[in-house]
């Protein structure tokens, strides 16, 4: 979903494509964000079974 928000649906039109120049690439952050989100969840699928097993 991260990337979908980042990057946006869809062919580029005219209003996404007029400031290409100051474009930067999302990737660099969004991977050590996801990591982190899905850490966290394991995390607690981890404690929510050792706690109910």
């Amino acid at each position: 979903m991260t990337l979908i928000g980042a990057y946006g649906s869809g062919a580029p039109h005219y209003g996404r494509t007029t400031n290409m120049d100051k474009w930067t690439d999302p990737l660099p952050w969004l991977l050590p964000l996801d990591l982190v989100m899905i850490a966290a969840v394991l995390a607690s699928i981890y404690r929510n079974s050792r706690r109910h097993g």
